[in-house]
């Protein structure tokens, strides 16, 4: 049989490297380190105004479209595959990386939508002490919202699978291939 290694980047967001890390190493992935990529985007801009020309006014609308640059932090994950042969496995390790994406997708919205709304209620408690109590309200039942229907489903499937690791001595099973096919099984 022929081993190989395997590597993945998963982008850094907001607030949710420790829980990729945790995921990925309880899946039997080992980290690497972490990298920057570049990309580029074009920002469309809208103006309108108006001119006066010889005492006729004419609405000008003016559309720019800017290039600019962008960088994107990855982390960079390593492990032997085929790692398994374990159907169950498989399927847990599939379940994680879909709450990994829709995770990665709340917390990359995160910084447009819930820190605004944290200015919002600091503001609010500004202006009347009062509104301090419901804009907590509103921001703990976001927070409950989000531990209870993303992070904790996502912790609960990598011990999920670091159980299914042990109970199944996956990985004993893999130093026993590889060392049976001449491979080193320090990887």
């Amino acid at each position: 049989m022929k081993y190989v290694y395997k590597t993945v980047s998963v982008p850094i967001v907001f607030l949710d490297g420790w829980l990729v890390n945790l995921e990925k190493s309880c899946f039997g992935w080992k980290k690497d380190g972490e990298h920057d990529e570049s990309y580029e985007y074009d920002e469309h801009s809208t103006r309108n105004y108006t001119e006066y020309h010889d005492g006729v006014e004419w609405d000008v609308t003016e559309h720019t479209t800017e290039r600019k640059t962008g960088w994107r932090t990855y982390q960079d994950f390593y492990r032997v595959s085929p790692f398994t042969f374990n159907p169950i496995f498989a399927i847990f390790e599939w379940l994680s990386g879909i709450f990994s994406f829709i995770r990665r997708l709340v917390m990359s919205l995160a910084r447009y939508i819930i820190i605004p709304l944290i200015v919002l209620v600091v503001i609010a408690a500004i202006l009347d002490p009062a509104m301090l109590t419901d804009g907590l309200y509103v921001i703990g039942g976001i927070a409950a919202l989000y531990i209870g229907l993303v992070v904790v489903p996502s912790v609960l499937i990598a011990l999920i699978a670091l159980a299914m690791r042990k109970l199944f001595g996956i990985d004993k099973h893999l130093a026993d291939n590889l060392r049976a096919n001449g491979y080193s099984v320090d990887w």
